[in-house]
């Protein structure tokens, strides 16, 4: 089942977790890499249409149209479906017709492997390594799901921001050292984890979203960090 809000406004990202999947608990510990107090919370995203009856998701069988009966009907899937505050009707309209577009392109598995590889040597050094990801070349259709996402909204004109790692100069008596500084950014499709998305909207500027549903809410996370639980209570009360 899917608890909506009072309101539901236009919400267009749909952020999932598998509970029983292998594959999706390998995504959420892989993509935990940014210094969380805890893991991550979510393995895939879908698009949700303006008209709220269809999705659009990258799957291994490529890029797919759906409808969110799929999840609404699931006993193994939790998720939260989001709001972007400020995203008009014809904005959303807009991204209906990028993600529509596409439908039919191959699901990016390498992507996936360089997801993974960029998770262990981001955990061997204890921050986001962005490296095999950014080795990707231009104009390739493939996709994984979170990837979807960000290029569907940047052509609306919405910006997903994640944290980057920039290096200033600091200066001490007479000795120069560069010191690593994380600041937010937009954030790349190639490097983008549903993980991302969803620091974006809980973590790193949570007042641009709004949750606005909850799917299957009985199988929320026991140990999902209170300030992010109180967050989807308070938003679904509203």
């Amino acid at each position: 089942m899917i608890r909506w809000a009072r309101t539901v406004g236009h919400p267009s990202s749909v952020l999932i977790r598998d509970t029983k999947s292998r594959i999706s608990q390998q995504i959420r510990l892989w993509s935990w890499y940014r210094g969380e107090q805890q893991g991550s919370w979510v393995n895939h995203y879908a698009y949700l249409g303006s008209d709220r009856s269809w999705i659009v998701e990258a799957l291994f069988g490529g890029v797919e149209q759906g409808t969110l009966a799929k999840y609404d009907d699931s006993n193994v899937c939790w998720g939260i479906i989001i709001e972007h505050l400020g995203f008009s009707l014809r904005e959303h309209t807009i991204a209906d017709g990028a993600a529509l577009a596409f439908v039919g392109k191959p699901y990016n598995v390498v992507s996936i492997a360089k997801q993974f590889l960029d998770g262990l040597f981001s955990k061997l050094l204890g921050r986001d390594v962005y490296l095999l990801r950014r080795l990707s070349l231009p104009g390739v259709a493939a996709m994984i799901c979170s990837q979807l996402g960000v290029k569907v909204h940047r052509v609306a004109g919405w910006k997903f921001m994640g944290l980057k790692t920039v290096y200033r100069k600091e200066q001490k008596g007479i000795s120069l050292r560069l010191r690593a500084v994380q600041i937010l950014a937009e954030l790349p499709d190639r490097r983008a984890a549903p993980d991302c998305i969803w620091d974006d909207a809980l973590e790193h500027r949570p007042s641009l979203y709004r949750i606005v549903g909850e799917i299957n809410p009985d199988l929320r996370p026991p140990d999902l960090i209170p300030v992010i639980a109180a967050k989807i209570d308070k938003d679904l009360a509203w």
